[in-house]
């Protein structure tokens, strides 16, 4: 915006895909991550906002399995 403020993450729309990578006898998954522009309604704002506030309420917490400890 014109303000020059830094805008929150659910201000804009991010279209999320995944990409194979591949490297000798090895392959995985990488994310792609892009912003396809600002939120078209006050009301699709709005659930990104609360969204947002109902994660950033909620403490995270996790558990490794023995099979995922290094």
């Amino acid at each position: 915006p014109k303000t020059g403020k830094r805008l929150p993450s659910f201000a804009c729309v991010y279209k999320f895909t995944s990409m194979i990578m591949s490297s000798g006898k090895n392959d995985w998954f990488v994310y792609k991550v892009e912003n396809q522009g600002m939120v078209q309604s006050i009301d699709l704002y709005n659930k990104g906002k609360a969204f947002y506030e109902s994660l950033s309420q909620t403490p995270i917490t996790t558990v490794a399995d023995e099979d995922d400890r290094l």
